[in-house]
């Protein structure tokens, strides 16, 4: 921040028509350095009583700052000459965001402090200077015209799940969207995120984090081993040891693309990692599993809270996300179909999520009709492009691979001749 707090300075005084820039924006004590407070101090003095603050006036006035005097060059060098007042704006900017953190640090110590610290506003504080870091938005319209001629330009991301009436029904999923499978434990959520990651990692070359806050690491490739090589789970062990397995194969297939998170974070870490591993398609399995820093809520309010804030990463980091969500309702299990009411009812999915899958397994109700043995069902609850459907689904009783049987329009014809219930209808 000093080296910034100097750029500043030298900018300012090479190319002193800059003076209103930097004096209507910063005062004495924006700058942490004491001599950067005293150079500026000094300047600003000059420049009030009209006179001239180049490096010769400030040399005699401030012999203590003559190193930093004499090398104005290094710290303007490669600045643009036409480019110089917008490169002063940001580095003013950079500085002014600084200035806010420090306040807000302040403002935490001091509730710290405090006989009886309020936690919750704490972490209110903190989560408000992450909007510090976001840059300057200023709503040209323009721009948003640009945007969209760029957008409709760009090559498709070819995000699909794999699925086929599902991908004709949404066509290319895009970065910052979000898309919840919702369903009740044993239901198979995770399955399905799985096997659609198995589908990414053969159709694209976009980087992928699956963030797996129920199991750790180990159970994780156990189950996406299974996918791979088409065994029931209790085979793997047996054939790895006897070197039927290529495991090195399966190894070099996913680790191009695909990296596995299993310690239970926060929605602000997520944000961090994802950052920092430059994901763009993000699993989190499952939601109600984030780490919560308001304590004390409703579980209505800490899912909507949770879903606010996911959507807001996909949209400020331009990333997709596919988030699980567990159902919980008494008297219900994995077997009944999953309606879009239950989105409202878990909090303000429904209105965050840019898609909604429900899936659920008819077979896990005791004495259910044979025709579903290995079968998964799943409906397109919500798409913001328009249509919904309704699937049924292969479920593979050894490798749990997934897939589509027929199109909802097919299994109305079964449905209703089987006297099956008709949750495909839209």
């Amino acid at each position: 921040m000093l080296n910034i707090e100097k750029q500043i300075l030298a900018t300012t005084i090479v190319f002193q028509e800059l003076a209103p820039v930097l004096f209507s924006n910063l005062d004495e004590d924006s700058f942490i350095g004491l001599e950067n407070q005293k150079i500026f101090k000094t300047m600003k003095e000059l420049y009030e009583t009209g006179n001239s603050f180049d490096r010769f006036m400030l040399l005699d006035l401030l012999p203590g700052s003559s190193d930093f005097l004499i090398s104005l060059g290094e710290y303007t060098e490669g600045i643009n000459i036409k480019l110089t007042s917008s490169f002063l704006r940001e580095r003013i900017e950079l500085i002014k965001r600084n200035r806010a953190k420090k306040a807000l640090l302040s403002q935490i110590l001091e509730e710290a402090n405090n006989p009886f610290p309020d936690f919750e506003k704490i972490t209110q504080i903190a989560e408000s200077g992450q909007l510090i870091d976001s840059l300057e938005e200023k709503g040209d319209f323009r721009e948003a015209i640009n945007e969209y001629l760029k957008w409709k330009d760009k090559t498709k991301t070819g995000i699909t799940l794999g699925f086929p009436s599902f991908d004709y029904k949404t066509g290319n999923y895009n970065y910052g969207e979000l898309l919840a499978i919702m369903g009740r434990t044993t239901a198979g959520k995770t399955w399905v995120s799985l096997n659609i990651i198995a589908h990414l990692i053969n159709t694209t070359d976009i980087p992928t984090g699956l963030f797996s806050l129920e199991m750790v690491k180990a159970a994780v490739i156990e189950r996406m081993m299974q996918l791979w090589f088409n065994i029931y789970w209790n085979e793997i062990d047996e054939k790895r040891k006897s070197a039927e397995l290529n495991i090195e194969e399966f190894s070099r297939h996913y680790q191009r693309n695909l990296k596995i998170y299993s310690r239970v974070y926060s929605v602000y870490e997520i944000a961090e990692i994802i950052k920092r591993d430059k994901l763009k398609i993000v699993f989190i399995d499952y939601l109600q599993l984030i780490k919560k820093g308001k304590e004390g809520r409703s579980r209505y309010e800490k899912v909507t809270y949770l879903t606010e804030e996911i959507k807001e990463i996909a949209k400020n980091q331009e990333v997709f996300i596919v988030m699980m969500v567990q159902i919980t309702r008494e008297g219900e299990g994995g077997w009944e179909p999953v309606t879009f009411d239950m989105a409202r009812e878990s909090g303000v999915i429904e209105e965050n999520s840019d898609f909604i899958i429900g899936c659920w397994q008819p077979s896990l109700k005791e004495g259910s009709d044979e025709y579903w043995n290995d079968k998964l069902c799943m409906k397109l609850l919500k798409n913001k492009r328009g249509p919904i459907i309704g699937c049924e689904f292969s479920f593979d009783k050894n490798s749990r691979k997934i897939y589509e049987i027929c199109e909802s329009k097919k299994i109305k014809e079964k449905g209703e001749k089987n006297g099956k219930p008709s949750w495909f209808k839209n």
